[in-house]
This record gives C-alpha cells, structure tokens and sequence, in this order.
C-alpha cells in the first residue's frame, strides 16, 4: 500500500478556485430548480474525471432522484407585503409594497389582507396582550445574525423560527421575519431562513422583509396602519431533484464502510457555505481513487439540504430498506458542512463536531500535520449536532463534522472569490484528505499514536 501523499499547495489552490468560481457562478441552488440540477450534474462529471480508467479499483458514480413539493415563486412577480393608507373606513388606498420572501414551511400560502400588525417583542414581554389584538393579526420579528453565533431567529437556527410559529400560530394569523446580518447593515437583500418542516409544513404564512425595510415596519406598528400580506407563489407537485452518489470500493469485504457526506444545494449561490465541502469531497474522491486501499468509501453529495435535509433522508431510506442498521454499519461518517471555508473578519477558529474521542483525536492531528490552525468543538462531543451530521447521531452512526461560522450565511452576497478563504480550504482538505486516507488504509487494530509515520 502506497503511502499518504498529498497535492501541493498550489495544486489546490488552483482547483480551488477554479471549482468554487464555477460552483459560485451558476446561480441560485436551490433545491429542484433548473441551476440544481445543472449543478448536480456538472459535478457529477467533475467526480468522473477523477476515476483512472487504468486504475484496479472498483468505481461507481450514478444519481439518486426524489421528489419534492416544489414550492414556486415567480420572480417577475415578486411576493409584496402593501402597506395601506386608511383615508377613510370605505376607501383603502396602497401607498407602498414591499418585495418580500415566502418561509418554505407553512401550512398556507393564502394572502391575508388588511392586517393588523403588532412588535412580537412587545408580545412576548407582556406589553400587548391578547385582548388587544385585533384579528386578522401578523406578528412582526426582527433580529440580527452575528457571524460569530447565532441570534433568536437566525438563519442558522431555524428550529427557534419553528417553535414561534408553533406556540404562536393561534394568536396571530402570520408572521413577518426580519433577519439582519451583523456585516451587513440595512441591506436590501433577504438572508434566507432554512425550511426545517419542508416535508411537515404547518402553520400560518410567514414571509421574510430586507433589513432596509425597518424603520417601514417599526413606523406602522406604532401608527397602528394595515397591510396586506400577498404571497405569489405555485406549487410543483412533481418537482425532482437528486443526489450525486458514489462509491471506491476496498480490498477488504469485512471491513466496515466510511461514508463521506456533503449538502449540495441552499439559498442563492452559496459559494462558501456549500462550495467548500463539495470541493472537498471531490478531492478525498480523488484521492482515494488513486490507490487501492482497504476500506470501502462511500460519497454523497445530497440536494434538499435547505429543506429539511430531504435529500439526505431519501439516502438513508433507500438503504434501509435494505439494512435497517445502514448508519451504524458503517464505520464513520465525515460531514462536510456549512462554511467551514468562509473568510471571517473574526479569524474564528476552524470548528468541529466528532461523535467520540477516539474521533476527535484523529481530526486534532491531522489539523497539526496540516496548517496547525486553531480549533474547537461547536458542540460537546457526543452531544447532537447541527447540519447533516444529526441524521447520523439520530442514527447512532460515528462521526466527524465539519461546521464553521458566515457573515454572509444564506446572502446573495456569498459569492466567489470575496465569501471563502482559500487557503484555509487548503489546509482543511489536506487534514481530511488524510483523516479518509488513513482510515481506508488501515485496521482499527494498526492505527498508531504516531500519526506522522503514515506519511
């Protein structure tokens, strides 16, 4: 067995670039649309060029497709929340619109109109109380999203989004989202909110405002004027997308499989939140695929992340209906997650989630070897993860997981080359590179503390 030998510096820097500049600028890759497919394709084909076809390793690459309830704006007619000038009881008159964003998880998309609308803040600190409201009611909330951690209703935190709607959905019959970026003060542009309940949506509409339409919102609840809530938006019922899978098969049967996973799609071009792991995942695919090594290694790159994960739940069912146990059978699971490559005016350390400390001692000396950069846990290991790397611990699967913070998290501003830094990508994929190599190559029984020796 050949030893670990990694590519040059500019080696990577080179594909790096190139990849995340094309990756970047294919559009908005969101799950199902005509770009996520595209993707889905092109990287398909990037996956392929790696494969030796002198090579004497067993290659399989192909695409897994699923359905969705494809939720459908149309982008030359915006959703609008009219703001109403009540001159007299009879005679409503529009004086302005504002251009907003459906929430991909409610139970309706009706309009509502002539709402009244109230601070949820003032709500949920006993200043308005129920008697006071008057219906139909919309509940406006507003918070910030540092990059550093995550506010009330970050785009990062979408399950808080959910229990809001949840708890509160019988008092108020929708709810407006403002969700402002540290970085980005007052932007006109809309940081999107994962759909976490894609698959189960409930509750009211919920529509997403631009920070710059602050002060507009703040004047109408304190002047007690109505709105109109018009969600324009269709359904595709039968909507497709699909996964990009693959496999490099080991020498050794009995051994059990790696599993290397990445979220492929999300909101807008998403260069550094989902172009790093992509990359990644395409250079330990390289890798791996140039010598043959023990252990089977398996890859995919899963759509539907912005929706629940639904792609990646669709790779676990089709599996388990095979072998119920597919999650624990596997030998580990590294996640490839959201903007561990992202360049930061906080220069935060790399952050990492592992399932053991058997794990997390391996991902620490590999981030020695390569870049010696600082780093810490995102969550306590052992405790539930963020991303995709939940699925697995639901699932009582081994993992590593990679997560990192984004000043520009779900912005159409997260675009090549300004949103990701490139040698801190290097760096990463050298570690991982090696972290895969190594435990493709090896028995549980040869690992050694002297991790240097494998080089």
């Amino acid at each position: 067995m050949e030893k670990y030998k990694s590519a040059s510096n500019t080696e990577l820097t080179s594909r790096a670039k190139l990849f995340l500049s094309i990756y970047s600028a294919q559009g908005f890759h969101r799950t199902g649309t005509k770009v996520d497919l595209e993707s889905g394709t092109w990287f398909q084909k990037q996956l392929q060029r790696n494969v030796n076809a002198n090579s004497s390793n067993k290659v399989e690459i192909h695409t897994e497709e699923f359905r969705l309830n494809r939720v459908c704006e149309d982008y030359d007619d915006l959703s609008v929340i009219e703001i109403i000038n009540a001159t007299t009881n009879n005679n409503n008159k529009v004086v302005t619109s504002v251009n907003c964003e459906p929430y991909y998880g409610c139970g309706t998309y009706d309009k509502i109109l002539n709402a009244n609308i109230y601070s949820f803040d003032d709500y949920k600190d006993g200043k308005l109380k129920d008697n006071q409201i008057q219906r139909p009611a919309v509940a406006f909330l507003q918070d910030t999203h540092p990059s550093s951690k995550g506010g009330l209703i970050n785009a990062g935190n979408p399950t808080m989004v959910g229990k809001i709607r949840k708890k509160f959905g019988e008092v108020f019959d929708g709810f407006i989202i403002l969700l402002e970026l540290t970085e980005i003060k007052k932007s006109n542009k809309i940081a999107s909110i994962n759909a976490d309940p894609f698959d189960e949506p409930f509750g009211p509409l919920t529509l997403q405002v631009p920070p710059s339409s602050l002060s507009m919102f703040s004047n109408c609840i304190k002047s007690n004027i109505k709105m109109n809530l018009i969600p324009k938006i269709t359904i595709d019922n039968n909507a497709t997308s699909f996964n990009v899978v693959a496999s490099i098969q080991g020498s050794d049967s009995s051994l059990r499989p790696i599993v290397v996973m990445t979220p492929r799609s999300g909101w807008n071009a998403c260069c550094s939140e989902r172009g790093p792991g992509m990359f990644v995942l395409n250079e330990i695919f390289r890798s791996i695929c140039q010598t043959q090594l023990k252990r089977t290694v398996l890859f995919t790159a899963s759509s539907g992340h912005e929706l629940g994960h639904i792609g990646l739940d669709n790779y676990f069912e089709r599996r388990e209906k095979i072998n119920e146990n597919f999650a624990t059978d596997c030998f580990m699971w590294l996640h490839l997650g959201a903007n561990f490559g992202a360049t930061t005016k906080d220069d935060n350390p790399i952050t990492y989630q592992a399932s053991d400390k058997e794990l997390e001692n391996i991902l620490m000396k590999s981030f020695l070897l390569y870049g010696d950069r600082p780093s810490r846990p995102l969550t306590k290991v052992g405790e539930r993860p963020v991303g995709e790397a939940r699925n697995v611990y639901d699932r009582n699967g081994r993992f590593l997981s990679l997560v990192g913070f984004n000043p520009l998290f779900h912005h159409p501003d997260d675009v090549y080359p300004a949103s990701v830094d490139i040698p801190l990508i290097v760096d990463i994929c050298k570690s991982l590179t090696y972290v895969i190599y190594m435990l493709a190559a090896l028995d549980e029984d040869e690992w050694s503390d002297d991790m240097d020796s494998f080089l």
